[in-house]
């Protein structure tokens, strides 16, 4: 299974911004944040999972995360994104069901 991963692109005391080029068919694993964040395609498409809700995002699309609510996506094509949140926030991955 493909995964994604974010690099820091920008970090200040205030926020941080991360940036990614996930693969198609790359997931990220459900997982949730302790402050809110924006998560915005640059190109591509994501197939977003917030809380019970699915939507499909395309270049230039963006989404709120609202802290505390668990999220996750799968590339639908490869891309950019970025996801900007608050410099102190701690992010919480879902435990693996075995």
């Amino acid at each position: 299974m493909k995964k994604v991963s974010f690099s820091p692109l920008h970090i200040n005391d205030s926020f941080k911004t991360l940036v990614a080029n996930p693969e198609k068919d790359a997931t990220m694993k459900p997982h949730y944040s302790d402050k809110d964040a924006v998560f915005l395609v640059i190109n591509g498409k994501i197939e977003f999972l917030l809380g019970d809700i699915s939507q499909v995002l395309c270049a230039n699309d963006s989404i709120q995360i609202p802290k505390t609510v668990k999220h996750s996506f799968r590339v639908l094509e490869s891309g950019r994104c970025l996801l900007i949140l608050d410099s102190k926030a701690k992010i919480t991955f879902e435990k693996s069901k075995k």
